[in-house]
């Protein structure tokens, strides 16, 4: 049998300590909250190991700690503040209630993602099951938002939820192109630099349209 907090100190340390996780209260969030609780049954001895791993919902997968961790840190962000996690399962909402946050969950399945946050205990974070690409809009502007994977295109959709100087993370790029990429609201347009390279499960929402040829 797993020890799974074992595992999951092992992961901070070993892993997210060792590449450059250094945010108190981040570090703290993945200590504490049990990432099996939202790994698909026949996967749960892999929950903690450096590789992406399929969620509870039987759909979604969920990033590597090592990415998650740094595409969180990367948002700077303060305690309170109102951040929106995109097609996490629930598990980057659950880390970033842990932290102080008031956070949204937007899931493909809200049942699935609900009862992995209860098990948690992470009731507190609010689900709702839609369309990824078209985020939360009643609850907009937001402070940040985290999205759990990787886009061909720019996600307009969702950073026009940002309120000014909010700041996005999303992994840009395929497989070995994929770059950690955070965006920042300024005024009317936003600006965009990489973070680190990253590779991450391709949303369909964020997915590049063939394009008709003649």
């Amino acid at each position: 049998m797993t020890d799974f907090s074992a595992a999951r100190a092992t992961m901070v340390e070993n892993q997210l300590r060792t590449y450059d996780v250094t945010e108190a209260s981040l570090l703290t969030g993945f200590t504490r909250v049990p990432r099996e609780a939202f790994v698909a049954p026949q996967q749960m001895a892999f929950a903690y190991l450096d590789r992406q791993v399929q969620a509870a919902d039987g759909t979604t997968i969920l990033l590597p700690p090592m990415v998650l961790a740094r595409m969180i840190q990367s948002l700077e962000l303060g305690p309170g503040e109102k951040v929106l996690s995109v097609g996490c399962a629930g598990y980057a909402a659950a880390i970033l209630a842990s932290m102080g946050l008031s956070v949204t969950a937007l899931v493909t399945n809200g049942d699935a993602a609900r009862a992995c946050l209860t098990s948690a205990g992470y009731e507190q974070v609010t689900v709702v099951e839609g369309d990824i690409g078209a985020g939360v809009a009643t609850g907009a502007p937001y402070d940040a938002i985290l999205v759990n994977g990787a886009a061909d295109i720019e996600p307009i959709g969702l950073l026009r939820q940002l309120k000014e100087d909010g700041a996005l993370s999303i992994i840009m790029g395929r497989g070995r192109s994929g770059r950690a990429s955070v965006f920042k609201k300024v005024g009317n347009s936003f600006s965009h630099a990489r973070a680190f390279d990253a590779a991450g499960p391709l949303l369909p929402a964020f997915e590049k349209k063939p394009e008709f040829v003649f």
